[in-house]
């Protein structure tokens, strides 16, 4: 399969030399603060290189290079039709991934199996950095952002160039290096709030999408989440099943999601990664909460958790990005969803400490997750299948002595 800018006839060609240094758009004013940024290789000292936040005070010109129609917002023009036109329940349905023998809207095609050329890891944070250090060990060129200079310049230590840019800025798309070919968006919220979600899933999304108008990009995953799921009956739920969400939060995924499948339509190679509750180096949070009693039996406790651990989570994306099929959903979580209640009896049992117990219980959603469509199509073998197996590495420094 070529590359995207192959398929829509645009001019810039997929072999296009990586420019070392963004410069500032011409026809831009002059009082513009976009400035420039170069991506350092990852031999250099963090000392010498400069990595410049991205701000910017001036209009966006209409891309006459797309055939999509742009709409005016307070951020700028978009290149995303209206939500409105693809929110109702039915059209959801229509958008849903399925076997080839279910009709699809979107033509499914597999993105190219080597390396891409230049992949940007949208949001290198505990996961956005295990992806970016997966794809390095795989040879591909990556660039990471984030939002914070000195965290960013860490990223080099790891051979991922760093780039300093808030992607809720109405021109950080022009930002985004010119031969981006893949992108993985995994911003996290800066807030619980609906409005910090917000931020981070829908103009950020909106910002990578507008840079795909510019760049020859093959594949665009979004990891987004299984909070769009707010059943409470202990039903499964796959990657077929039509969003329930229950709150204000999941609401806003849902919305995020939406904005995908529909820049798909217009012809936008991008793929949804739905991840459950990620756990895994650096992230005990459950083993914390059993030893402190705060995760406890008690009524609701039969209620179902889903888990998946770093690696499972990593794993899917990158299927998701070399093997996936544009506008499809796919599930990162593992094979066996527990009851609370074996939670905490299980893993109070191998940190030597009672279960707690809790008179109140704990409100939520009660439903199981599946993967099996996703890691069937994807051809993938989970790391760690279950709760159990994937715990156990981090329960040996908080054992009881």
């Amino acid at each position: 399969m070529g590359c995207w800018a192959e398929k829509t006839g645009r001019s810039m060609p997929c072999s296009a030399p990586p420019p070392t240094l963004h410069r500032q758009p011409e026809g831009l004013p002059a009082t513009s603060a976009v400035t420039s940024v170069r991506h350092v290789p990852s031999t250099h000292s963090p000392a010498k290189f400069k990595i410049p936040l991205l701000h910017a005070e001036c209009p966006v010109a209409p891309d006459p290079n797309r055939g999509h129609v742009q709409r005016q917002g307070a951020r700028g023009p978009s290149i995303l039709p209206p939500l409105r036109r693809i929110q109702s329940p039915a059209r959801l349905r229509a958008l849903a991934p399925g076997p080839p023998t279910k009709e699809l809207l979107v033509t499914a095609q597999q993105s190219l199996p080597g390396p891409f050329q230049h992949v940007v890891v949208a949001g290198c944070g505990w996961l956005g950095t295990a992806i970016a250090r997966e794809l390095v060990a795989q040879g591909h060129r990556v660039t990471g952002i984030r939002r914070n200079p000195e965290r960013a310049a860490e990223l080099a230590l790891l051979g991922i160039a760093p780039l300093v840019l808030d992607l809720t800025h109405p021109q950080a798309h022009l930002a985004l290096p010119a031969d981006t070919t893949a992108i993985v968006a995994c911003q996290s919220a800066r807030s619980d709030t609906a409005e910090g979600y917000k931020s981070a899933y829908v103009l950020a999304n909106q910002t990578l999408l507008r840079a795909a108008a510019r760049v020859p990009l093959q594949a665009l995953v979004y990891t987004g989440s299984t909070g769009v799921f707010g059943q409470r009956d202990g039903s499964e739920v796959n990657e077929f099943t039509e969003p329930s969400p229950a709150s204000t939060t999941a609401e806003v995924l849902v919305e995020a999601e939406l904005a995908l499948r529909h820049a798909a339509l217009a012809g936008i190679p991008t793929r949804i990664v739905r991840l459950s509750g990620l756990y895994g180096p650096g992230r005990w949070g459950t083993l914390q909460r059993i030893r402190a009693g705060t995760l406890a039996l008690g009524p609701g406790d039969t209620a179902y958790m889903n888990y998946c651990h770093q690696a499972d989570a990593v794993q899917v994306v990158l299927g998701a990005l070399t093997r996936g099929k544009d506008g499809a959903i796919y599930h990162g979580s593992d094979a066996h969803p527990p009851q609370r209640c074996e939670v905490v009896r299980w893993l109070a049992a191998q940190l030597e400490v009672q279960p707690g117990e809790s008179a109140t219980g704990t409100a939520g959603p009660n439903r199981r997750i599946s993967s099996a469509w996703t890691r069937q199509t994807l051809g993938l073998t989970l790391r760690y299948a279950d709760f159990k197996s994937g715990f156990v590495a981090g329960l040996l420094p908080l054992k009881v002595v």
